[in-house]
């Protein structure tokens, strides 16, 4: 998992109305792809994602993942 893939996901595969929706298939679907990558950012485990805007912005918010 990268920051690229992130960022595809959620602008490529996402539509914009779903980036504000709740919807339980989404938050499953990002927890099921995503989830590991969330649970390493918040134990510090990502500090190598430290070198772009676009990897800090996921650091930044990851309670906001779903």
């Amino acid at each position: 998992m990268n920051p690229s893939d992130i960022l595809h996901f959620w602008f490529t595969e996402l539509t914009p109305k779903q980036h504000y929706a709740k919807e339980a298939a989404l938050d499953d679907a990002i927890r099921t792809r995503f989830g590991a990558t969330l649970e390493a950012a918040a134990h510090c485990e990502l500090f190598g994602w430290r070198a772009t805007p676009e990897e800090l912005a996921f650091l930044n918010e990851p309670g906001s993942a779903f």
